[in-house]
């Protein structure tokens, strides 16, 4: 896919993880969710109740996304407790792998066990843990929300078929590009391995093919656009997120 490329070398320029110091309380934080986009190009279904839309996937380095990611969080963590000491965690190929086939109750048992020994030497009390969801295709739109089929992680869903308008500009386009993070966040408890609260981000922002030059979806947001979105609801909807579950930590309630 010729747009891998140019996407590959707008997430490299994104923070990497930095090294925390091994102090004695910390609070862990391990993104799984940016080792790819997918990019899913919805295609009218005609007298059939198949779902074809097509899926292309666009790997990415590691820690490209997920360490920007782990710096946002360390963040909105220091917001709700300046005190906490924050330790971002690298990502590798078999804790992505660990999350197993992604579906809409993870599980986090595998990727909780082979993290826990380390961070029980490190001194890490919590974990903010955060890894793909899936979940209904449901796309925000100015009226509600639109899409089909299953949507995973982090990419793009592509409708050239829905007649739209983009924002603002009155420009009329048919379809529409919309960027989406799902993902779940779990609050772990690591002396026990348990995931003591959690919660589910289903996030997306739909851009008209009116925006376009050309009127192409694909082409309404730039590259850089389209990383920066993604990053911007990870960080919005992810940090509401942390936020709740630091501040109901030592509760069992979920959303």
């Amino acid at each position: 896919m010729r747009i891998a490329a140019v996407l590959l070398a707008a997430a490299a320029g994104l923070l990497s993880l930095a090294t925390a110091a091994q102090d004695a309380k910390k609070i862990g934080v391990l993104s799984l969710i940016g080792d790819q986009f997918l990019v899913v190009s919805h295609e009218p279904e005609v007298g059939t109740r198949v779902n074809r839309d097509r899926v292309d996937v666009i790997e990415l380095p590691e820690r490209a996304i997920d360490g920007a990611v782990a710096l946002d969080m360390q963040r909105v963590i220091k917001g709700v407790d300046a005190k906490a000491e924050v330790v971002m965690l690298g990502p590798t190929r078999g804790l992505y792998a660990a999350q197993g086939d992604i579906t809409e109750v993870p599980d986090v048992s595998q990727v909780v066990a082979m993290v826990k020994p380390p961070l029980e030497k490190a001194g890490i009390g919590r974990l903010v843990l955060i890894t793909k969801l899936r979940h209904d295709a449901l796309l925000r739109l100015a009226d509600g929300n639109v899409g089909s089929g299953k949507l995973q992680g982090t990419g793009f869903y592509l409708d050239n078929d829905l007649a739209t308008m983009a924002r603002g500009e009155g420009k009329v386009g048919r379809g529409f590009i919309a960027p989406y993070a799902y993902f779940r966040v779990s609050l772990v408890d690591v002396a026990s391995g348990k995931v003591t609260g959690y919660r589910d981000v289903i996030a997306s922002h739909a851009v008209g093919a009116g925006a376009s030059p050309s009127l192409q979806v694909w082409e309404a947001l730039s590259s850089g656009q389209k990383v920066h979105m993604i990053r911007e609801l990870i960080d919005t909807e992810g940090g509401d997120a942390v936020r709740q579950l630091l501040k109901a930590s030592g509760t069992d309630e979920h959303r």
